[in-house]
């Protein structure tokens, strides 16, 4: 071990070399301690005002800081702290296991981390910020756009301000979101929420276009991505078949998806139980304070259990969109009947006809 102090006024390294040293350099006011097995502490990779403590740590930088084994700072103002770790840029900090701040203000704490970019921060397990004042934190994360975030688990966010969150999901689009498992944001400025949702792919993800889906809702799979409700900057909706206020309401109802098939029949006598009813509704905070029409979902549920659904609250709720069907076929019913009763009446007024004809010969 050399215990060595240099002079205050000349710049004189006392021990160049590998070997155990303790040192204090008054014309570099810069610290050593511990050992090198090379020339970390020699005078051409002492930093003004830097110390390193520790193994085979190297801080070139002014002011500089090192602790640990194996570490570098070699820009002004940075640190290194852990093993293998290297703080390259102005002012950056590099903390764990072979973790890298590369640019100026950078930040990397962690295994592996990496920032990349002017004042990124990259925190976690294999995490990675290579857009300019980006974050990316969690396992295996990737923030690449300007000023976006990553969070979670094999997370990215490559468009500018984006934000992805969760487990697998991307937020490619400028100012985009995804959160969940394996959620996909390309449109500009769009969210996504759920899982596996099917991407909007053909879109500018920097510039606005009316047809973009701005907000989706994933339901599917890894192996089969799926949409549950996804709405466009046209401001048209879509939920499970279509549902767009400019074109109407389309509801999946292609006969090759159906089994089980089975005609409505003897509708006509139920409707008879149900009466249409006009009202307000009691909570106007929760629910429309104008003027209601419509039917008593326990009436309905009495003749048309299929129609009714009740909520956690045990509130029930009537699937009016499926009425259309038992009111067609009660338009059918009622048809027929009068179709017979027109039978009927003519059979009637041409026997009436005979009868007329008869009594005028009569007379």
């Amino acid at each position: 071990m050399a215990g060595n102090y240099g002079d205050a006024i000349e710049d004189f390294v006392p021990a160049n070399g590998g070997g155990i040293k303790l040192m204090w350099l008054p014309a570099r006011y810069a610290f050593r301690a511990g050992s090198v097995s090379g020339t970390q502490w020699d005078k051409s990779n002492i930093g003004f005002g830097s110390f390193a403590v520790g193994q085979n740590n190297k801080s070139s930088g002014e002011g500089s800081g090192t602790i640990g084994k194996d570490n570098v700072a070699n820009n002004y103002y940075s640190v290194a702290m852990g093993y293998n770790d290297t703080a390259s840029g102005g002012y950056s900090i590099a903390l764990g296991y072979r973790s890298v701040a590369k640019e100026q203000a950078s930040i990397s704490a962690g295994y592996e981390a990496k920032s990349e970019a002017l004042a990124s921060v990259a925190m976690g397990f294999r995490t990675t910020a290579t857009g300019t004042a980006s974050t990316a934190f969690g396992n295996g994360t990737k923030a690449i756009g300007t000023a976006s975030t990553a969070f979670g688990i094999a997370t990215q966010a490559s468009g500018d301000y984006s934000f992805s969150t969760g487990s697998s999901s991307t937020a490619h689009g400028s100012y985009s979101f995804a959160a969940g498992l394996g959620t996909k944001a390309f449109a500009y400025s769009s969210t996504v929420l759920g899982q596996y949702n099917v991407p909007d792919l053909f879109v500018n993800p920097t510039v606005p276009a009316c047809t973009d889906w701005i907000f989706v809702i994933g339901n599917g799979t890894i192996n089969k991505p799926q949409n549950a409700l996804w709405l466009t900057r046209g401001a048209d909706l879509y939920i499970g078949g279509t549902f767009s206020p400019n074109k109407g309401v389309v509801c999946v109802s292609d006969i090759r998806l159906k089994e089980n098939i089975q005609p409505i029949m003897n509708v006509l006598g139920k409707i008879d139980q149900i009466q249409p009813i006009s009202y307000y509704f009691k909570d106007t905070s929760a629910y429309s304070a104008s003027h209601q029409i419509g039917f008593s979902a326990q009436e309905i549920e009495k003749t048309f259990p299929e129609l009714v659904t009740k909520n956690d609250k045990g509130y029930l709720a009537v699937n009016y969109a499926q009425i259309t069907a038992v009111a067609i076929q009660a338009i059918k019913e009622q048809q027929k009947i009068i179709k017979h009763q027109d039978n009927k009446i003519a059979s009637l007024e041409s026997r009436l006809q005979k009868l007329e004809e008869i009594i005028i010969k009569i007379k």
